[in-house]
């Protein structure tokens, strides 16, 4: 499967979240880029507010989509892309109150 461009990975984000009725704000460099002259960057910074209900159901879609959770190896301490797993996802949320995701390999 090709690596997707970052506006292939939002416009399939934009539907994702749109299916569920997810409610979303875009931030960091990629908003930015909308009213200052642009700047390089190769991820999405995303708020997003949704009820716990709907969070296993997209879990599941980005899983089946080939999303990977960007998580960091506790022997190493390197970055590392692993299966996305609901467990994992909602311990970030707790812990962190955010999750990494790698979406460049979804369906476009």
């Amino acid at each position: 499967m090709a690596t997707k461009t970052l506006i292939e990975v939002l416009v399939w984000l934009e539907d994702l979240f749109d299916r569920h009725g997810i409610e979303r704000s875009y931030g960091g460099a990629f908003a930015r880029n909308f009213y200052a002259p642009p700047r390089f960057t190769k991820d999405l910074d995303l708020l997003v507010l949704m009820s716990q209900i709907k969070i296993p159901g997209l879990v599941e879609d980005l899983r089946a989509s080939s999303a990977r959770r960007i998580g960091t190896d506790e022997t190493t301490g390197r970055e590392e892309r692993v299966p996305l797993e609901l467990k994992d996802f909602l311990g970030d949320l707790r812990s962190q109150h955010m999750t990494r995701l790698d979406c460049f390999g979804v369906p476009a």
